[in-house]
């Protein structure tokens, strides 16, 4: 027979009432361990919530796009206790040591050091008497997958490729008798994309089925037609198309404004954003298509007009000659990826998924270091088409 226990309110373990000023606990002395951990709380660990502990809680809000009230109410503890949180490296430099050292360290740029209580970067001169904090977070190259199989089925195998690659299987293309007979061999990388009008409830079933054949990680791939956002039980984070990739002359350029709506009901942490490099042009009847390497290289070459930028930090228009013909072209260069990553950190996301990355690799890894560390990680695709 199970026993009801009863407990006084200041030994509750952590989150299971709502905190603010007033408060006392053991409970919130766990938050306030937790709130230095992150480099946000230098207070006493008390355990009573004075507003100083208050003001931690208010960064913390406002990092991890929360509503900032200094309440640690039910979103902000479930975050908390999220170890997803912990991309912070917090280096404190001790005297007769200079910024180059952690920058060395880690292979990141002096643009990557940040103060860790309002995540603004730090100039040379500050860090000589601040605690510094570099970002860690994923950078995935969507690669095409060179097998023949497309699709597991009865028997087969996903095999570990013996480096940190995400698998991806399509939803449309995943049955149910076929989620119950996959033997999986790499039980912390898969992604499941989820582009059809597919029902709800068998999306959710077939995400349980898979995750019980895992341990760690399972990543739900969507777009703005059909966002739905996992529960915990489902999947652990989600990788999001925008919409913006629709119109070439647009691309990249209004994204934030989806992720300011979709971070009002998902967390930050959680969420990857997908964009597919590949440079666009049009066809003869007027269609548009993904542009090989090569025909991007040739619109860059033959040029019959200055190139002209679409909005800051947007791709760029390009008017070409081919075969005598006049072509137009939408191509991103380095300032665009740039961008990108600059938005990435931003919002403080977990990373960005690339695709159509074939000449832009060095790029990516070299932008990349001028705003947080990046773990570099694959995604085998069976092609390089959007999600």
């Amino acid at each position: 027979m199970s026993r009801l226990v009863i407990l006084r309110r200041e030994e509750l373990p952590f989150g299971k009432r709502v905190l603010t000023v007033g408060c006392e606990g053991r409970d919130v002395e766990y938050l306030q361990h937790v709130l230095n951990k992150l480099g946000i709380y230098n207070g006493d660990f008390s355990g009573h919530y004075d507003l100083l502990t208050m003001e931690a809680v208010k960064t913390f809000q406002k990092a991890y796009y929360l509503p900032v009230d200094g309440i640690a109410g039910p979103d902000t503890c479930k975050l908390l206790v999220d170890p997803s949180i912990h991309n912070r490296l917090l280096l404190r430099l001790s005297n007769g040591k200079t910024p180059e050292l952690p920058v060395a360290e880690y292979g990141v740029s002096p643009q990557a050091l940040k103060h860790p209580a309002d995540r603004r970067r730090l100039r040379i001169p500050e860090t000589r008497t601040s605690v510094m904090m570099i970002e860690q977070r994923e950078i995935i190259l969507g690669v095409r997958q060179e097998r023949e199989e497309k699709t597991p089925g009865k028997g087969q195998t996903i095999a570990d490729t013996g480096s940190p690659a995400l698998h991806l299987l399509k939803l449309e293309e995943l049955a149910m008798p076929k989620a119950k007979k996959i033997q999986l061999t790499t039980p912390d990388r898969l992604v499941l994309s989820v582009t059809g009008k597919r029902a709800l409830r068998m999306l959710r079933k077939t995400s349980r089925i898979l995750r019980s054949k895992q341990e760690n990680e399972l990543l739900w791939w969507l777009t703005s037609d059909n966002l739905l956002f996992p529960h915990p039980r489902e999947a652990d984070g989600l990788i999001y198309t925008p919409r913006q990739q629709e119109n070439a002359a647009q691309a990249h350029a209004g994204w934030g404004n989806e992720v300011r709506k979709i971070l009002s009901s998902y967390p930050c942490t959680r969420m990857i954003i997908h964009f597919d490099l590949r440079g666009r042009g049009k066809t003869v009847e007027g269609e548009g298509r993904f542009l090989t390497v090569e025909e991007s290289r040739i619109a860059r070459l033959n040029g019959i007009s200055s190139p002209k930028r679409m909005k800051e930090n947007g791709w760029v228009y390009h008017r070409y000659r081919f075969k005598g013909e006049e072509r137009e072209a939408y191509l991103p260069d380095r300032r665009t990826i740039r961008g990108i990553l600059q938005q990435i950190d931003y919002f403080n996301l977990r990373g960005v998924l690339f695709t159509g990355v074939e000449e832009w690799e060095t790029v990516i890894k070299e932008e990349s270091n001028r705003f947080f560390q990046a773990s570099q990680r694959i995604l085998v695709m069976n092609s390089q088409a959007l999600a």
